[in-house]
C-alpha cells in the first residue's frame, strides 16, 4: 500500500484508493505506476522503469501497461546479475550449499529415527529449524545487491535525448549481517562494528544500499551528468524498530514512528552545497511533485486533478493495515478495519500530533 503514492502521488494513498470505490483496485493501482513514466515520456524523456512491483496483480512480470506508452521501456533486473557478481567476487555459494545439503542429511537421519508425531516439528516445512535460512537470504540479497553494485557499469552517457531512471530495489528487505566496515555480503561475517546499531540487520542492509548509491552518484559526477541530474531515493515505508528518531513515544500503544517515516533524499537541478535536513511535514506521496516540478504541469492524465492537491495541509490519515498482497484485499478498495487508521499532521515528533481512529 505504500507503492502507488510514491508513483501517482495522493490519490493513490490507502484512504483515497478507497474513496474511488467504483474503480477496480487493480486499476487505481496499474494507474499509479504510470502517472510519472506517462508524463515524462508526453515531455519526450526516454523513460526506463525496473523491476515494477506486481503490475496488474500479476507475479508473472507483466509490463504490458507501458506498451502504449512511446519512449517507456521495462527491465526486471533483480537477479539478472547475480551468477554474474558470485563469479567477478569469488563468492563460493556451493561452498554455502554443500553445508546446507550436510547438515539437513543429519537431519534428515534424525527425522527418520523420530516417532512420527515428532517428525513435523523436525522437518519444519523443509527447513530443519533454519537450515537453509543463510543461504537463501545471500542469494535474495544477492539478487537485489547486485544490480545496485553493477550500477556504474550498467550506465551509458551517450543518449543526445533527457532520461528518467525509475529503479526499484529491495536490498533493504533483506535482513542478514554484512561485513563491516564496507557492507559486502560475505558467508562469514567476522566484524560487525562496534557501533550502538552493530547487531541491527536493518542498519547492515541499508548500510550497503548507501554505499552503492554513493558510488554510483561519484560515477555521475566524474561524467558530468550529477549536476544536470534530479535525483530522489525514498522508500514505501519505514519499519517498527527502536531507531532513535524521537525521544517522546507515541501515545498509541504498540504503534512507533519508525513504521511510518519512509526515507525521502531529494537532490534537485545544480544544487549545490551541504546536505540540508528539511523538517517541513512530507511524505512520499510527495515524490511525483517533486519528480516533475518544472518539467511538466502536474496534473494527474488518468483523472484530471492536479498532483499538488494533497490532504496533508490539514491532517493525513495512514493505515496500520499492513497486508501487502493486493489478492487479500476486495476487489474495489482495501480490506481496512476502522480502528486501522492513524491521523497525524505537522511535526511527527510531537507525540500530540498522532490520533489512532477509533471508529
Amino acid at each position: 500500500m505504500g507503492l502507488p503514492p510514491i508513483w501517482g502521488g495522493y490519490e493513490y494513498t490507502p484512504k483515497e484508493m478507497n474513496e474511488r470505490n467504483s474503480v477496480p483496485l487493480v486499476e487505481k493501482y496499474n494507474e499509479a505506476y504510470l502517472v510519472i513514466p506517462r508524463i515524462l515520456s508526453e515531455k519526450g524523456y526516454h523513460v526506463t522503469v525496473t523491476d515494477p512491483y506486481i503490475l496488474n496483480f500479476d507475479q508473472s512480470r507483466n509490463t504490458s501497461i507501458y506498451e502504449k506508452y512511446k519512449n517507456v521501456q521495462t527491465f526486471y533486473t533483480i537477479g539478472r546479475y547475480s551468477d554474474l557478481w558470485f563469479s567477478q567476487n569469488n563468492f563460493n555459494i556451493e561452498h554455502l550449499v554443500s553445508g546446507d545439503i550436510i547438515r539437513n542429511s543429519l537431519w534428515f537421519s534424525f527425522l527418520k529415527i523420530s516417532p512420527p508425531f515428532f517428525r513435523e516439528i523436525i522437518y519444519d516445512n523443509g527447513k530443519y529449524w533454519g537450515s537453509s535460512d543463510n543461504m537463501d537470504a545471500i542469494r535474495l540479497l544477492i539478487d537485489n545487491y547486485a544490480v545496485l553494485d553493477f550500477l556504474p557499469a550498467l550506465t551509458d552517457y551517450d543518449s543526445e535525448e533527457s532520461s528518467a531512471l525509475l529503479i526499484a530495489n529491495d536490498t533493504t528487505h533483506i535482513l542478514t549481517f554484512l561485513q563491516y566496515p564496507t557492507y559486502i555480503p560475505a558467508i562469514d561475517i567476522t566484524d560487525k562494528g562496534n557501533g550502538k546499531f552493530s547487531y541491527n540487520r536493518y542498519y547492515h542492509v541499508n548500510s550497503a544500499l548507501y554505499r552503492e548509491m554513493g558510488e554510483w552518484l561519484e560515477e555521475l559526477k566524474k561524467n558530468n551528468v550529477y549536476d544536470n541530474s534530479r535525483i530522489i531515493i525514498v522508500s514505501d515505508h519505514g519499519t517498527n524498530i527502536d531507531a532513535k528518531i524521537s525521544d517522546t513515544e507515541l501515545r498509541i500503544p504498540n504503534e512507533r514512528r519508525e513504521s511510518y517515516n519512509p526515507v525521502l533524499l531529494f537532490k534537485d537541478f545544480n544544487s549545490k552545497g551541504k546536505l540540508i535536513t528539511d523538517m517541513s511535514f512530507m511524505t512520499n506521496a510527495d515524490v511525483p511533485v517533486l519528480a516533475l516540478n518544472g518539467i511538466a504541469e502536474t496534473i494527474n492524465p488518468f483523472t484530471g486533478k492536479s498532483l499538488r492537491e494533497n490532504p496533508k495541509a490539514q491532517e493525513l490519515f495512514i493505515t496500520t493495515n499492513h497486508i501487502y498482497d493486493p489478492h487479500k484485499h476486495s476487489k474495489y478498495t482495501y480490506n481496512i478495519k476502522k480502528d486501522q487508521w492513524i491521523i497525524v499532521k505537522n511535526n511527527i515528533y510531537d507525540p500530540n500530533n498522532w490520533e489512532k481512529v477509533e471508529e
